[in-house]
């Protein structure tokens, strides 16, 4: 009797282990399987199939390093490619923006631009453009406030004005270019007063510095 049983203990874990070794069988082949259809779409850079069947591997072997190594992989992809994407439409409107003149949303749109992607200089480039155009603009408004301009030179030809505006600009003078006579003459100012007074203050100076030829002009 007691050998019987024995036989029959016997039996039954050779029947368990078998049993085991052909489940563990069939988890290696899933998971070899998982792995190989995983690989090729990450391969073929389907990388939502891929994580997938990384993640079917992952759960045949939980503590399997390749396949969870692998699903970080993707997400980091994905996480680079959805901002990649976020910063190419945010650049495109602030293009828009900039092409339009609205130089304040513009370079909103830019520095959102910039923070997506740090290492991009164009976004920057942009930025400091509108930060020029934008201290224009206040310089501009400045001196329209300012009715009282001393001129050191008129010119028929406009191309004429806006090299010697140019050279003025470069030398840190506030000069501009005023349209006279209907726009057939552009004058060239040196710089612009609030007040009669403090025009013709600055005018000797001027006519000393540029030999005589200034004059005060009130717009």
């Amino acid at each position: 009797m007691n050998t019987r049983l024995t036989i029959l203990t016997i039996i039954a874990a050779l029947s368990l282990t078998i049993g085991l070794g052909s489940c563990s069988l069939m988890s290696g082949a899933k998971y070899k399987k998982a792995i190989e259809h995983a690989d090729k779409n990450f391969n073929e850079k389907q990388y939502t199939d891929a994580k997938i069947f990384y993640t079917q591997a992952q759960d045949i072997k939980p503590k399997d390093e390749y396949a969870t190594q692998k699903i970080k992989d993707i997400d980091n992809i994905i996480k680079a490619q959805s901002i990649a994407t976020q910063y190419k439409k945010t650049l495109a409107e602030a293009d828009k923006l900039f092409e339009q003149e609205s130089y304040s949303d513009a370079k909103t749109a830019y520095l959102k631009a910039s923070k997506l992607n740090t290492k991009e200089k164009y976004p920057k480039e942009q930025i400091n453009k509108i930060d020029a155009i934008l201290a224009e603009i206040q310089a501009q408004k400045e001196f329209l406030n300012n009715p009282y301009h001393i001129v050191i030179g008129c010119f028929a030809v406009k191309a004429n004005a806006s090299k010697l505006n140019e050279k003025l600009i470069s030398e840190g003078y506030k000069s501009r270019i005023i349209p006279m006579y209907s726009g057939k003459y552009n004058a060239v100012t040196i710089n612009s007063f609030s007040g009669n007074s403090d025009a013709y203050n600055n005018l000797n100076s001027t006519k000393e510095k540029f030999q005589g030829g200034a004059w005060v002009y009130k717009k």
